[in-house]
């Protein structure tokens, strides 16, 4: 029972989890907006040829729209990618994350709901 309790509390703690990343961010004074912030990511690391543009659609996603960015960054393993988290796919693949700076642009333009 005690092995059980132990190993449900680690998953969860450990767990590759968008709230595990919004929770940690310090978002104070750092409102990033899609238009200015994100999209400027997404357009050189995320959406570009073989990868995630309209074209590719590399494992069905699509990162060059505010839309499909919204869309995707609902999703769990959207952080969990760009922080190269344990049990998603590091992203972008086959090259070092993007900067702490950038990690943190998109994670709290996640946090504060998304501004255009």
């Amino acid at each position: 029972m005690l092995l059980v309790l132990v190993t449900t509390l680690f998953v969860v703690l450990f767990s590759c989890d968008k709230a595990n990343y919004l929770d940690s961010a310090d978002c104070t004074d750092n409102t990033p907006t899609y238009t200015q912030d994100v999209a400027p990511i997404m357009a050189t690391s995320c959406a570009i040829t073989a990868c995630h543009d309209a074209a590719t659609v590399a494992a069905g996603i699509q990162l060059d729209t505010y839309d499909t960015v919204v869309l995707n960054a609902e999703d769990d393993h959207f952080l969990c990618s760009i922080n190269h988290g344990n049990d998603c796919d590091a992203m972008p693949i086959g090259l070092p994350k993007l900067s702490d700076a950038s990690i943190s642009a998109i994670t709290c333009w996640i946090k504060n709901g998304f501004a255009e």
